[in-house]
């Protein structure tokens, strides 16, 4: 598969050969199609608010270490499988140095060490109210796990859809979230540790190449009454007797 367009983790298995008939093409991040969850059918996160255990924390945020931890939920389409993942931005001063950047974890145990790192936890849902009105520890789980539902995969085929990450940011509201389509930029949020790139490369050739639809030639449409009798083996005489010869 040849890929045009972007650059990201994946591409290293482009030098072990490939079939040129298969073309996916590909946006920078900053210039890729968006998309508006009302505007699609992939599902996004009820709630965005991560609760954690501690009442008098804010929605989302920990703070350890004079560092500020904001966490959000997001989600990745990748060659028509969902893969969910918690992005937590770091901003604060702590020994003598300023630190602001983002950590990406991409499954329940290695997200649940690092909370424990900063001294948080979730909370448990209380009763007597929605479970899904937050992530919580009943449905951090299947957050991270669900491989997403056949409506969606089909939404994704329709639209010639293989990259679809849902972007959120921390003072928007649900109608300002938007999905960035076939987009570079997988590397700089850490997906190259939930799949590597030989088999991220494979998975995105296969769904190319074996699912979704593939364009087929222009269909011209002649309307030319000389170029269709020529078509069809006819010139000005086929119809007419031709002049006798003198």
């Amino acid at each position: 598969m040849r890929i045009l367009g972007g650059h990201d983790f994946y591409d290293t298995a482009l030098a072990h050969g490939r079939d040129e008939t298969l073309v996916f093409v590909r946006s920078p991040a900053d210039k890729a199609r968006r998309i508006k969850p009302s505007d699609s059918a992939l599902r996004i996160p009820k709630s965005k608010t991560v609760k954690f255990g501690q009442d008098y924390l804010s929605q989302s945020i920990v703070t350890h270490g004079g560092i500020e931890h904001t966490v959000f939920p997001r989600i990745l389409w990748f060659a028509g499988r969902r893969h969910g993942a918690m992005q937590v931005m770091r901003r604060g001063r702590t020994t003598g140095q300023y630190i602001m950047d983002d950590l990406w974890f991409w499954d329940e145990a290695r997200f649940y060490e690092f909370l424990a790192s900063i001294g948080a936890r979730l909370r448990d849902p209380r009763k007597g109210t929605d479970a899904d009105s937050s992530i919580n520890t009943s449905n951090i789980g299947s957050f991270f796990t669900e491989a997403g539902r056949e409506a969606e995969r089909e939404w994704l085929v329709e639209h010639g859809i293989s990259i679809a990450l849902l972007d959120i940011e921390r003072f928007t509201r649900d109608e300002d979230h938007f999905w960035r389509i076939d987009s570079d930029g997988l590397r700089d949020i850490h997906f190259q540790r939930c799949v590597g790139p030989y088999e991220a490369f494979q998975a995105l050739s296969q769904w190319v190449g074996g699912v979704l639809p593939r364009p087929g030639a222009d269909i011209v449409t002649i309307r030319d009454e000389k170029t269709m009798l020529s078509k069809h083996g006819m010139d000005k005489w086929s119809f007419r007797k031709p002049p006798e010869s003198a």
